[in-house]
């Protein structure tokens, strides 16, 4: 294996040599990790130097030699992976796209699995989900160890793993998912309390200032620029809708329990500041 991936490291079969290196002696390692496992998969992939014998031996028709049976990944080659990340990229621009050029040899195995593990139903990676579906709990599939890697579903949905507004913030059992789900709330009802405090300032600046209008078929007129109303009515507009953005990012992983926990948020906290608003008739134009 040496001598057949000293030239190319980048070959699919090299890749899975170097995830096997740090496999240690599982079931999966001691299946497809074997020296003549490793050998056949780069040497199926591309003959070159180093594949001599291993050619000679197995290619010649069917063998009854043991090693010439060893199971391979099945993994898409180099060759594959350059066209299927190409596509991918096309379609749908993600981090890593930079990195596959003319110029390097970076549309790897790696690479593609990365593209497919944050949007596995993209038809471009059926050969990925295969390989996965042979052997999940490698680290280039969505299941490994204890990780869930989240799919980007864009449609509603039920389950635990999503991704919540960070990267690092992806619950992985149903502990964390309470967890998110009550912050999920908390946020709601914090956009709820940031409304509150806006309203109780605009009420105060009116009554201060002059703002509500004395004769309400009067022309409004506006009152002088004041810093201390305009500053820091900026800042809370700037705060509700800054707030009120996060709450719709996470709206938008369309997971069904995220969704009802903010709706929830919502509730409670029109219920604690609900009262406190005062909604003043619009009149219309002329």
């Amino acid at each position: 294996m040496d001598t057949v991936c000293k030239g190319m490291p980048w070959m699919s079969g090299c890749i899975i040599e170097k995830i096997c290196l740090g496999a240690g002696n599982n079931q999966l390692a001691t299946t497809y990790c074997g020296y003549f496992n490793l050998l056949k998969d780069a040497c199926l992939e591309m003959p070159m130097n180093g594949c001599q014998n291993f050619t000679h031996m197995c290619n010649n028709g069917p063998s009854q030699v043991k090693e010439c049976q060893a199971p391979v990944i099945g993994e898409p080659t180099s060759m594959e992976c350059k066209p299927l990340i190409q596509s991918i990229c096309n379609d749908m621009p993600m981090d890593g796209c930079n990195d596959c050029t003319a110029h390097n040899y970076n549309c790897n195995l790696t690479l593609y699995s990365n593209l497919c593990l944050a949007m596995p139903d993209m038809s471009q990676c059926d050969r990925w989900n295969d390989m996965c579906n042979l052997v999940p709990d490698w680290p280039l599939c969505p299941k490994y160890g204890n990780y869930i890697t989240p799919k980007m579903a864009m449609y509603f949905h039920i389950g635990i793993s999503d991704y919540v507004l960070f990267k690092e913030w992806v619950p992985q059992d149903n502990a964390t998912y309470v967890g998110t789900w009550f912050a999920v709330l908390l946020f709601a009802f914090i956009l709820e309390f940031i409304k509150y405090i806006r309203m109780k300032c605009e009420n105060k600046w009116n009554e201060n200032g002059g703002y509500a209008l004395i004769n309400p078929t009067a022309e409004y007129v506006a009152p002088d620029w004041n810093v201390y109303v305009d500053v820091p009515r900026s800042f809370l507009q700037t705060l509700e809708t800054g707030w009120g953005l996060l709450v719709m990012l996470i709206s938008m992983t369309f997971n069904v329990g995220l969704f009802f926990a903010i709706l929830i948020g919502t509730m409670i906290g029109t219920l604690v500041f609900g009262r406190f608003h005062h909604y003043a008739p619009k009149s219309s134009c002329h």
